[in-house]
């Protein structure tokens, strides 16, 4: 009979041999991979220049062109600012001066004393005789505050509102 213990222990070293060598094999070859590869990004990072120095640069000039920008921007705020204030002063202005303009159709009067608000103007004059107020009251809204009758002419204080 054939001594089939012996075959068998021959059989299983060589399959081991075999599997070691196999082993040992794709060992060798992952390695020599792995090295060509790290020695090719290497060399294309040592040809690829170094541009850390540029960008430090580029972020400086970033950072200093958006404080330029912002300062501008509070400068066009303020200016705006500035511009609209003076267009309601010019618009308050405007009004004023129109309530004054009313006088204007008053025949013959002297001021004494002007008085203006925001709301309203109160002009005290002199006139010659009640007369030339309640003709002229019809035609131009204001109300008449307080009348001093006087021997030779009349102390009346208007006030002109707008609305």
């Amino acid at each position: 009979m054939l001594n089939l213990i012996h075959w068998r222990g021959v059989m299983i070293r060589k399959r081991f041999i075999w599997c070691a060598r196999w082993c040992l094999f794709l060992t060798v070859s992952l390695i020599s991979v792995a090295l060509s590869a790290s020695i090719m990004l290497l060399s294309l990072s040592k040809d690829l220049p170094d541009q850390s120095e540029q960008l430090a640069d580029l972020i400086h000039q970033n950072t200093t062109m958006s404080q330029q920008l912002n300062e501008m921007q509070l400068s066009v705020d303020q200016r705006l600012q500035a511009q609209t204030q003076q267009l309601e002063h010019q618009a308050q202005i405007s009004l004023r001066l129109s309530r004054l303009q009313r006088l204007s159709l008053i025949d013959a009067f002297r001021v004494i004393a002007v008085t203006d608000s925001k709301d309203s103007t109160v002009v005290r004059l002199q006139v010659g005789d009640m007369a030339q107020l309640t003709s002229q009251a019809l035609e131009n809204p204001f109300d008449v505050r307080l009348v001093q009758p006087g021997e030779y002419a009349v102390i009346a204080e208007l006030v002109f509102s707008d609305g």
